[in-house]
């Protein structure tokens, strides 16, 4: 299927937004759920996953080079 025109990035943070407040406020008990879903595309968009992942990775990587010289001292 052909896209009719090309999404800006400020609609692609601001759709998710605004649908998890709409949903919030008409359905209370499935608020945590939506919110939750539609979380993922704004971190992506603002780039914020690739910084977590490259935290995650170097301090997983730190971890694992000090559990390995607390072994070598045992």
């Amino acid at each position: 299927m052909k896209q009719a025109r090309p999404v800006t990035k400020t609609e692609k943070i601001i759709f998710p937004i605004g649908i998890t407040v709409m949903i919030d406020l008409l359905l209370p008990p499935i608020a945590p759920l939506i919110t939750m879903l539609m979380l993922g595309n704004p971190l992506k968009e603002l780039s914020s996953i690739e910084i977590l992942h490259t935290k995650i990775h170097n301090a997983n990587r730190a971890a694992k080079a000090t559990l390995t010289d607390i072994k070598t001292k045992e």
